[in-house]
């Protein structure tokens, strides 16, 4: 089995492990399973690559995400010129992916590598899978016909940004590998030209592996004396933060828990950039703009409550105290390790906590050397290691000769 492609698999986030007591399928059943993979793919509309400027560094889609990495580059490169992809929404069964793709020689490869995966792993992860393979196969053609300068590709990696950068490799593109959170510290199944990273747990193994360019995306220099938060008073500016997938009753059970023990002077709710308008309908509280800046926001507030957001790291840097409690999204408790590090306090529910505790936890040396210490190993990127002016100047070569 090819190592990459187990990656690929490691880092589709549906994955769960092989199910080593039950017998893997087999015969008729791995066909009809196969079969059914084939039909749910064939009959989604995917996206497929429309249209690009090949002269730029390519994003391959408009987002809060891609905004960020855009203003980062520009915030140290101001010549940097940039495209997002367009998209065509198509059936595949009916494009010219799959008879492209399964007719070629690497058939076999294919379907071997495919069968294997399918024996083995859930429904989800099979189709992911084979849309792997399509993303890639219509990328690959794309990009040889009108190669991009480089393609930018953030670290909440999914099947089409794997295909993506594996496709752009293959064409001499340069891929520019952007941390987009702190505990995406693994290295990505595929090559790095341009690494731009918060921390040395993902810049020295692109560095060791890779020989990646780091680039140092500077957030903090990890001095515990440097970390003021600033006190709670008794009755606070309330913030709310959650991921794309708040749970509706833990955040009518935090507000209705707010207004009971706390009395704060506003309480405010600021969904994430990509929540529908459904969500906040109705909530008792006001409604932050979800497509502002989440310094923003931190600054707005004396108190931040968050669920499993990567937003709680923004906050703890504008000096903003934070609360975690689970059960206000979709994801487990302490998803990113928040409290695990101890950058955080926090629980399951309100009710055990009250302002002086949190005024204590974010006061006491104890509680803020833990902090730096978190800080240190999750955002901390050796002076020695920073090669931004080699970016700067490989990017404007590239970009020159279009």
């Amino acid at each position: 089995m090819d190592s990459s492609l187990l990656a690929v698999l490691r880092y589709l986030g549906r994955n769960r492990r092989p199910r080593y007591a039950q017998a893997p399928l087999r015969g008729m059943a791995l066909l009809w399973e196969v079969f059914k993979d084939l039909v749910a793919v064939a009959c989604t509309p995917m996206p497929f690559i429309k249209d690009y400027e090949t002269g730029a560094i390519l994003l391959a889609s408009e987002s809060h995400k891609t905004r960020e990495v855009r203003d980062f580059i520009t915030g140290i490169f101001a010549s940097a010129r940039f495209d997002t992809i367009r998209y065509a929404k198509r059936i595949p069964l009916f494009s010219f992916l799959l008879g492209h793709l399964f007719l070629k020689r690497r058939l076999g490869k294919v379907l071997r590598n495919y069968g294997w995966i399918r024996r083995r792993y859930p429904a989800r992860v099979g189709r992911d899978f084979l849309k792997f393979f399509l993303y890639q196969t219509m990328a690959e053609q794309c990009f040889t016909k009108r190669p991009p300068v480089a393609i930018a590709i953030i670290s909440d990696l999914a099947a089409r940004r794997i295909a993506f950068a594996r496709a752009a490799r293959k064409s001499g593109a340069a891929v520019i590998y952007y941390q987009y959170g702190q505990h995406h510290s693994f290295r990505p199944p595929f090559r790095v030209d341009y690494a731009i990273c918060l921390n040395n747990l993902l810049a020295d193994k692109l560095k060791a592996d890779q020989d990646a360019v780091v680039v140092n995306r500077h957030v903090y220099d990890g001095k515990a004396e440097d970390l003021r938060f600033r006190r709670v008073p008794e009755h606070p500016v309330i913030g709310i933060t959650t991921n794309v997938y708040p749970n509706r009753e833990g955040l009518e059970r935090l507000l209705a828990g707010l207004h009971r023990q706390w009395r704060p002077t506003r309480v405010l709710y600021k969904p994430h950039p990509r929540s529908s308008d459904s969500v906040v309908k109705g909530l008792d509280c006001e409604v932050y703009d979800s497509t502002a800046g989440i310094e923003e926001f931190a600054k707005a507030v004396d108190l931040c409550i968050s669920g499993n957001t990567t937003a709680i790291l923004k906050v703890l840097l504008e000096g903003t105290p934070c609360l975690y409690l689970s059960g206000l999204d979709a994801y487990g408790h302490d998803r990113y390790g928040y409290m695990r590090g101890h950058a955080v306090t926090g629980g399951d529910a309100l009710d055990p906590f009250t302002v002086r505790d949190i005024n204590a936890f974010y006061s006491e040396s104890g509680s803020l050397e833990q902090v730096r210490a978190y800080m240190e190993r999750n955002m901390i990127i050796d002076k020695t290691k920073d090669e931004t002016p080699r970016f700067i100047a490989d990017m404007q070569r590239r970009l020159g000769r279009h």
